[in-house]
């Protein structure tokens, strides 16, 4: 996601939390454009870091590369006198710093090839920072109203809700008294099997037999 899209994302999710938390819209706009102002400040400085960075990568590419033309020189000087092992380690020396040579080269590409990147995003944000910031007072006013219309929409509704809600309260309360009642009846029943059951220890095995 770029940065243009993102700060896009940022003042319409700001509005809409304000309008879903009933807050001043007023105020989360002014919230948005304050983020964005600070979006450019990064986006700034970000910009100025890539190009000390490039600055420090072309000063170490020049010393490197100073640097293989001594080692060049003494590797030719040792080939000519004949001093093989002097000459392998000044080889030795000009090939690693050919490597970092070809390095910093790859780094110093990457940092120059996105500095005008950042710099055409820092172009768009700025201007859309100004548009935002031109049509802000419309944009507060839309806010305002769409939050004066979500408040009136809740309280026409609110009578229902509690209404449904008192129901819904009075169905839980019958649940919980027929529960309670099929209990009571429950114990009744055992109680009275238990209390028949020792009438018959009582009475006798035929006690079943004898007439009422």
């Amino acid at each position: 996601m770029s940065i243009f899209t993102r700060i896009k994302d940022i003042v319409s999710s700001n509005i809409n939390a304000a309008l879903d938390r009933a807050e001043d819209p007023k105020k989360m706009i002014n919230l948005s454009l304050k983020k964005m102002e600070m979006t450019i400040g990064d986006i700034k400085e970000m910009i100025e870091q890539k190009k000390d960075a490039a600055r420090e990568t072309e000063e170490r590419i020049k010393e490197e590369k100073a640097a293989h033309a001594r080692w060049e020189e003494r590797a030719r000087k040792a080939a000519a006198k004949g001093q093989d092992d002097m000459a392998r380690e000044a080889i030795k020396e000009k090939r690693i710093l050919e490597g970092r040579i070809k390095e910093d080269e790859n780094k110093l590409s990457a940092l120059t090839s996105v500095i005008p990147s950042l710099e055409a995003t820092l172009r768009k944000t700025e201007e859309k920072l100004k548009e935002l910031s031109e049509k802000a007072e419309g944009l507060k006013e839309r806010a305002e109203s769409a939050r004066a219309r979500r408040k009136a929409d809740e309280s026409s509704t609110y009578e229902w809700e509690r209404k449904i809600e008192e129901m819904e309260a009075r169905l839980n309360k019958w649940e919980e008294d027929l529960k309670s009642h099929d209990t009571t009846d429950s114990f009744e029943n055992e109680e009275i099997e238990a209390e028949l059951e020792r009438l018959r220890k009582e009475c006798g095995p035929s006690a079943s037999d004898r007439p009422l």
